[in-house]
């Protein structure tokens, strides 16, 4: 505010002027003496503080990566999705289908699932079932997967993402975000499973826990989240619930079947050739073993996984005891690592390999006493992806061909077995005492005598994510089933192992790992505005509490008067300080005489690429301002001079008081702290007066109080005795 200046006021505001009567003792004449006494002058300190208990002093959108709670700042931990936990304790002890069963009493099962039949595109925030969505519910994250394509479409198999409901109407879920990935329902096999949120997980000994096997539309997937500690004394098991097997032959003149991958196989694709004739081709599936003196089938270079059928084979020809037909075996199904070729006495499928399926092995037609014997099938590629971005089965093993006695009665071979499924496990502590398994399917049937047996699955997928991860010595795998009598066994799954702190055990087949950062790799946490006075300010200092700062971490600190242009203590822009440990350190700003009615701070951690994190406690800011301003009362005429003007002091950091007029004149100074009035004298009598007040410290002078208006009074006459009239104040 602008003042003009009196008399007085042209005198530094700072001093007053003391009138003092001294009467000497020998003339006793008065004398004016005006003296100009400088007034005490200190500064008043304001401090304001943080204690980091709310964040009321953060600007929550130009910080980032913060976590504020228990009065510390630290480092966002990351967040790797250990769930919410509002399923509460699971204890599973007897054995439980995670799909049709709960752990925690819920009605329906803690893992729901239901097929996707409709085609919902990136960036859509909603998903529609093909059926009523019993046990879904608001609040519930959901697993979107595609689980199996099509021969012309199937690039997308395997993608997956996690989603959070947040309204339900008939069967179409709207989620709390818009999805990555598209999942074309019309098409592929796209299943939506409900992820139970667990607190503690307990899996009792001697107890199995798994999903409903994949059936070729949903199902083979197993998935909880847990915020606590998830302890396996028994197992977590989905061992051949994935791919499907390929189905045997009980006669020569049938075809074996491939076992089942990335989509279904169709028509002729990679089966073994019946008594007499060529083994198939595998377009999509390691080949066909061919039957008793034909060739085998080509495997595939593409993404079939699966092992081709054996062959069949006859002894039409045979005039001797010693040349029976013995049927190819199925190939083995592949996934982490190629499956193994078929089975043949005369030629075995190919192995299948990383780039391509194993081709069908021929059928001999002279071979000493193994003549007319078919090949075996090929055995299926690898496929998927080592950190398990993307979620496949095992793939499927191929059925075992079927073999001709003398007496020309066929003798079975088996069916190839399935791969293994799917397990997803994410918990802040994860221990295992027992075994998490997803294998392939075991055979556990033998063909008969001149039958081969089929190949096994291929295992599946296990990833597990925790902050502390601990495995007893090869109790998690992800192996091929185990095979039967001239039978062939399939390849390895994947295995993928996220950690934070710490990792013990191992796995087969061994596990790709990934130690992930405790915390983000930066901390920014920028302050609101401090001050927040309507007059500049004098900033004093700034003090801060750091009880932690972890060896190769660091903290720094920037100040700002508008939050835009930022400077260290000695005012270099850009600069900063380094915040080093200790209880109130202080950094003195006072000599940069920064004047302003804002003020802000911007602390900056790295955490050495997640590994730990500073911890600030508190700051504070102290700074001299002026006084609030005082509230003007009803005025009081004392006399036809004086005028005693009322007000309220609404300051603690007040010197005195001021007083001016309506044209902002400055009239007199009031030293003194806590007054309650200012007493204006040498006024004229029955005259009217407006004044308004102002409250002042060393750091300046408050806005003024509203005017307040006052008339001095008026002299009234005085009667004598004998009627005379005198006037009296």
């Amino acid at each position: 505010m602008k003042r003009k200046k009196t008399l007085l006021g042209n005198f530094n505001w700072r001093k007053f002027i003391v009138i003092l009567s001294v009467f000497t003792v020998i003339t006793f004449l008065p004398i004016v003496i005006y003296l100009y006494l400088e007034k005490s002058v200190q500064s008043v300190a304001n401090t304001i503080s943080d204690d980091f208990m709310t964040l009321d002093l953060i600007d929550q959108v130009n910080s980032s990566y913060y976590d504020i709670s228990g009065g510390s700042v630290k480092t966002q931990k990351v967040e790797y999705g250990f769930g919410i936990g509002n399923d509460g304790v699971c204890t599973v002890s007897a054995n439980t289908n995670i799909n049709t069963g709960s752990c925690v009493g819920r009605e329906n099962g803690d893992a729901v699932n239901f097929s996707v039949t409709e085609n919902v595109f990136s960036e859509s925030n909603s998903i529609t079932i093909s059926s009523a969505p019993t046990g879904l519910a608001i609040g519930d994250e959901i697993l979107i997967i595609n689980l199996q394509g099509t021969q012309a479409d199937h690039s997308n198999v395997g993608q997956y993402e996690t989603a959070y409901i947040t309204n339900i109407v008939d069967q179409t879920l709207t989620l709390d975000k818009n999805l990555t990935n598209g999942y074309d329902g019309t098409t592929q096999k796209i299943m939506v499973q409900r992820i139970p949120q667990y607190t503690d997980v307990t899996v009792n000994a001697g107890v199995n826990w798994y999903p409903t096997a994949w059936n070729g539309t949903k199902g083979g997937v197993f998935a909880f989240k847990a915020t606590g500690t998830v302890t396996v004394t028994g197992t977590i098991h989905a061992n051949g619930l994935g791919y499907r097997g390929g189905n045997k032959c009980a006669v020569g003149a049938c075809n074996t079947t491939p076992g089942e991958g990335y989509f279904p196989i169709l028509g002729n694709d990679g089966k073994g050739g019946a008594t007499g004739a060529v083994g198939y081709a595998g377009s999509w599936s390691g080949g066909g073993g061919g039957g008793s003196y034909r060739a085998g089938g080509a495997g595939s270079n593409y993404s079939g996984s699966v092992g081709g059928g054996g062959g069949g084979s006859t002894n039409t020809k045979c005039t001797t005891n010693n040349c029976d037909g013995l049927g190819g075996g199925g190939g083995g199904g592949g996934y982490g690592t190629p499956g193994t070729g078929g089975y043949s006495r005369v030629t075995p499928g190919g192995n299948g390999t990383s780039s391509a399926s194993g081709g069908g092995g021929s059928g001999a037609l002279h071979y000493g006493d193994k003549r007319y014997s078919a090949g075996g099938g090929g055995g299926g590629k690898s496929s998927g992806i080592p950190d398990l971005s993307v979620l496949n089965f095992g793939g499927g093993g191929g059925g075992g061909g079927a073999g001709q006695g003398l007496s020309g009665s066929y003798y079975d071979g088996t069916n190839g077995s399935s791969g293994g499924g799917i397990i997803l496990i994410y918990g802040e502590s994860i221990n295992v005492v027992g075994s998490i398994k997803s294998n392939g399917g075991d055979i556990t049937a033998q063909p008969e005598s001149k039958g081969s047996g089929g190949g096994t699955g291929a295992g599946g997928a296990i990833k597990i994510v925790g902050e502390q991860i601990n495995l007893a010595i090869a109790s998690t795998s992800a192996s091929p089933g185990i095979p039967s009598t001239r039978g062939v066994s399939g390849g390895n799954g994947r295995i993928r192992i996220e950690y934070i702190s710490s990792l013990a055990g191992d796995s087969v087949p061994p596990a790709s790992t990934q130690e992930n950062p405790l915390y983000s790799n930066s901390l920014v946490l920028q302050s609101s505005d401090l001050v927040s006075e309507d007059n500049n300010v004098v900033i004093q200092s700034f003090s801060y509490t750091l009880s932690s700062k972890p060896i190769n971490t660091s903290a720094s600190i920037q100040f700002s008067t508008d939050a835009s242009t930022w400077f260290n203590s000695s005012g270099v822009e850009g600069n900063d300080d380094e915040l080093v440990l200790g209880e109130n350190v202080e950094i003195l700003l006072d000599e940069l005489n920064l004047e302003s009615s804002e003020f802000y701070y911007k602390v900056i951690f790295d955490t050495n690429g997640g590994e730990d994190t500073p911890v600030l406690d508190a700051v504070s800011l102290t700074y001299s301002a002026a006084p609030e301003i005082p509230t003007m009362g009803a005025p009081e005429a004392l006399s036809t001079s004086i005028i005693r003007w009322h007000f309220t002091d609404n300051a603690n950091n007040e010197e005195g008081f001021a007083l001016y007029d309506a044209s902002d004149n400055l009239i007199k100074y009031c030293l003194g702290e806590d007054l309650t009035y200012c007493d204006e004298t040498d006024l004229d009598e029955n005259t009217q007066y407006s004044r308004k007040v102002t409250a002042y410290n060393s750091s300046g002078e408050s806005a003024p109080s509203e005017l307040a208006y006052a008339y001095t009074l008026v002299s009234t006459p005085t009667i004598l005795e004998g009627g005379q009239k005198t006037v009296s104040t």
